[in-house]
């Protein structure tokens, strides 16, 4: 059965809605992450709404009792908080229930943002600049990493890179996205939802801004001034970690290929086999000389030493992915806990 909660509001900073306005609902989907969660909201409702936008924050509660109420205890902002209890776990479940949400409101944008992020203070407010200028049906602002001493020295830092605004972004992910209604509403366009064959390995919102592209040419444009922030801190900074995320990423990457070209939405199987056993020779070649060099180099330079270890036993991590791919080794990143 359906669960709506409302956070009542306080009032503070809270504009008059015009009927005419645009709408827009910001949606979170989270389980077990109550601390992270809370930090998240306080930034969002710390955005300035423009008062010609009616904006409202959804929160998906993927547990399997609802459980973030107490998270939620005396907040106040600019804009109403919804809560909706979507029992199935996994991440695809709860992606599609926020779309379905947001289409049953009338939402003339959806914004999507992780629950282990935080947003830059303009966050909002640039989203919409960028609605305005592009006139692209999806947008995908950066993430930037953040590490701390904790960081192990055989881990690089890692960022990706981050386009220009309206260029093809480097990497399809929706940790910070935007999407215009012709995107996710039936009734104005294809209502994409995700696929539920990536409900527990991850990689379901690649899949989903791909297929939008090849199928639909809904290309994602970059909005790069709309920032968020991921710690990668503690467990995530370790070497064990990245080399984990690196194979599930690489084995998933494949199986979205694989996905597409029974879909008819890539050209052939065969030229997919080819990218994957070159990049497989390539990360196992060049994995086993950079670890041999990085092992020479221990006694004389540990610390650049280090980092070329690491990088050649991430190598060797995008390689045994490639493998599993192959073996159809299941990822289960999302699971019951």
């Amino acid at each position: 059965m359906r669960r709506v909660a409302q956070i009542p509001l306080k009032g503070r900073n809270r504009l008059d809605v015009n009927t005419t306005s645009t709408r827009i609902v910001i949606g979170i989907c989270t389980r077990g992450r109550d601390a992270l969660l809370r930090r998240l909201i306080d930034s969002i409702l710390l955005q300035q709404v423009p008062r010609d936008h009616d904006v409202s924050l959804l929160i998906v509660d993927n547990n399997d009792h609802p459980q973030v109420q107490s998270a939620l205890h005396d907040l106040g902002g600019p804009f109403p908080i919804e809560v909706v209890h979507e029992g199935r776990v996994g991440l695809v479940h709860a992606r599609n229930r926020v779309l379905d949400e947001a289409a049953s409101r009338g939402a003339d944008w959806f914004i999507g943002v992780d629950d282990d992020e935080w947003v830059a203070e303009d966050w909002l407010a640039q989203f919409i600049t960028g609605m305005k200028a592009l006139g692209r049906p999806i947008l995908l602002g950066p993430c930037q990493f953040v590490h701390d001493e904790s960081l192990s020295p055989y881990v690089p830092p890692m960022q990706f890179s981050v386009r220009k605004h309206g260029r093809r972004p480097s990497v399809y992910a929706a940790g910070n996205f935007a999407l215009r209604r012709d995107m996710f509403d039936p009734a104005h366009g294809p209502g994409l939802r995700f696929d539920p064959a990536f409900n527990e390995s991850g990689g379901e919102d690649s899949e989903f801004l791909l297929r939008a592209e090849l199928q639909y040419g809904l290309v994602p444009a970059s909005w790069p001034d709309a920032v968020v922030f991921e710690d990668w801190v503690g467990v995530r900074a370790t070497l064990r970690h990245r080399m984990r995320r690196e194979w599930r990423v690489r084995c998933t990457w494949y199986r979205i290929a694989w996905l597409h070209c029974r879909m008819g939405l890539r050209r052939s199987y065969l030229r997919m086999i080819r990218q994957a056993l070159g990049q497989l020779i390539r990360n196992l070649v060049y994995g086993a000389i950079g670890l041999v060099v990085g092992v020479a180099m221990l006694l004389v330079r540990r610390p650049i030493a280090r980092k070329r270890i690491g990088r050649a036993l991430l190598r060797l991590a995008r390689a045994y992915g490639i493998i599993a791919f192959f073996l159809g080794v299941p990822v289960r990143t999302y699971t019951r806990r």
